[in-house]
């Protein structure tokens, strides 16, 4: 057996939170990809606090350019492409790694790996309906195939 400690990093996308008790959608963490060369990302729902149907959410994934006014940081966030994804979810809006409005969808982890170009990405969840007490969600990244490893992963 291989160990792969030094070709991936992993990176928190989303931080472990309750969607859905308070109205509004929420942008995760932006993911350099510099130095790297592809992404797995991570969808990890808990067990849903109210019946879903009405109440569904989508998780996204947006992609940015490098900001030339300012090296370093996003320009502006577009979502991905279907293209860009190696799994996605088709009639809702593009780069939708996945629907969950049912609750035999929950919990469950659903991943994709994305293939664009851009050097920044990120998630998004966007909500639809009303909920009262809420879903647990938080998404994940893993980056792999280094420029040059092994990288240095935080214990």
């Amino acid at each position: 057996m291989r160990e792969h400690l030094g070709d991936l990093m992993p990176v928190s996308m989303l931080d472990p939170i309750k969607y859905g008790d308070t109205p509004g959608d929420g942008a995760g963490i932006t993911v350099d990809m510099q130095g790297f060369d592809s992404l797995l990302i991570g969808a990890q729902f808990g067990i849903e606090g109210d019946t879903l149907g009405t109440q569904k959410f989508y998780v996204e994934v947006e992609h940015s350019l490098d900001n030339p006014a300012s090296p370093g940081s996003p320009l502006s966030w577009e979502d991905c492409a279907d293209s860009d994804l190696s799994k996605h979810v088709t009639g809702v809006n593009t780069g939708t790694l996945c629907l969950v409005d049912a609750n035999a969808e929950a919990p469950a982890i659903y991943w994709t790996t994305y293939r664009g170009g851009r050097r920044f990405v990120r998630v998004y969840i966007n909500e639809e309906g009303t909920n009262t007490n809420g879903t647990p969600i938080a998404c994940f990244g893993i980056k792999g195939h280094p420029h040059a490893a092994p990288v240095a992963v935080a214990s």
